[in-house]
């Protein structure tokens, strides 16, 4: 055995387990791995339904077959990293909503809801959440784990952008902020493009660890989301201003 291939099988448990003919260990190591922890956690659908089931977004995407071509031509797109799209105060840091949208304002909030329910305590509590935060954030952005991702598709007008699914967010409450925070002015699937009336809605289709958004133009939104009326497909609507008005409140209280 070659030095590098007997440095793998040191390292990995499971590659030894492989070596040895041995699957159920291997299996069993395998599942207790860090890194393919990592792995499941970033792929795992974080979007629940009323009874609980994760449900990952636009199921039958491949169904479709405008979609399905839509996903195979993302992938040959360059996507520029973006990291974190927002400070701590608009993740899921307990606000139940708050009218009025500066950061300070959010913040202050969201410190006095917590005294509110939790009792004065609450504040160091809040504190410390808030400084695991940004460390938290600079691990998603240069540690090298798996981290879920969602993609802003643009091709003609802001670019792909990629944004981190880092702790304190889900893919839901990255897409709701990053469709709202950007104008764009291309359709994925037709050639519309208009600077003055840019594209407010966006398939949602959910490829493992990475959340894809596709911009689509008034005329295609329908022949896409009622195309076939079995076909589950999920849609962000950027003219909804309903998260920006009640203060981003976290994902439990939308």
């Amino acid at each position: 055995m070659s030095a590098r291939w007997q440095t793998g099988f040191d390292q990995f448990a499971a590659l030894r387990h492989l070596r040895d003919d041995d699957y159920a260990a291997m299996l069993r190591a395998a599942a207790e791995d860090p890194l393919t922890a990592q792995v499941r956690a970033a792929s795992a659908p974080d979007r629940h339904r009323r009874d609980g089931r994760a449900a990952p977004y636009s199921p039958d995407a491949r169904l479709h077959p405008d979609i399905s071509d839509a996903i195979d031509r993302s992938r040959n797109l360059k996507v520029e990293p973006c990291g974190v799209i927002a400070p701590w105060v608009y993740s899921n840091c307990g606000r139940r909503g708050a009218r009025g949208g500066s950061e300070a304002h959010l913040r202050e909030v969201t410190f006095a809801q917590a005294v509110e329910e939790h009792g004065p305590q609450a504040v160091l509590e809040l504190q410390r959440r808030e400084r695991e935060y940004e460390v938290a954030t600079e691990v998603a952005e240069y540690g090298g784990s798996p981290v879920a991702t969602v993609t802003l598709y643009s091709p003609r007008g802001v670019g792909n952008l990629g944004f981190l699914v880092s702790p304190g967010w889900s893919k839901g409450r990255v897409a709701r902020l990053a469709t709202r925070s950007h104008r764009v002015p291309d359709c994925f699937f037709c050639p519309y493009y208009s600077e003055t009336n840019p594209v407010d809605m966006f398939l949602e289709v959910e490829c493992g660890a990475v959340l894809k958004l596709f911009p689509a133009c008034s005329s295609c939104e329908p022949r896409l989301a009622r195309g076939d009326e079995w076909l589950i497909h999920d849609w962000e609507l950027a003219w909804d201003p309903w998260d920006r008005e009640q203060g981003w409140p976290d994902d439990r209280f939308r």
